[in-house]
């Protein structure tokens, strides 16, 4: 783990999910959770974020840090924010259940 500076503890290790899509996302994605992982990594541009979603509905959520990113054609504030809640649309989150 590693501690930011806000305080919350990111484990450093953590599965990467670029260039995987459906059931191959799926399956990776609970395996690694069911392997102890505890961080995975994907972004907006990989595609996969809605079976990510899927996956990790079957966990505890608070135990699982969950990374993504936004594509460089939302460089604006307002284009961030709403591609980030694109992405919790995605993982089936609210802001409620992120840091």
């Amino acid at each position: 783990m590693i501690t930011l500076s806000s305080g919350a503890e990111m484990p450093v290790m953590g599965l990467g999910t670029w260039n995987l899509e459906g059931k191959a996302v799926e399956q990776s994605v609970r395996t690694a959770l069911n392997e102890g992982y505890r961080h995975i990594d994907t972004a907006e541009g990989y595609g996969n974020e809605a079976a990510i979603g899927d996956v990790i509905q079957e966990f505890e959520r608070q135990r699982i840090w969950l990374t993504t990113k936004v594509l460089p054609e939302h460089p604006h504030y307002e284009a961030v924010i709403e591609s980030c809640h694109s992405s919790l649309e995605s993982f089936r989150l609210t802001t409620s259940t992120c840091l």
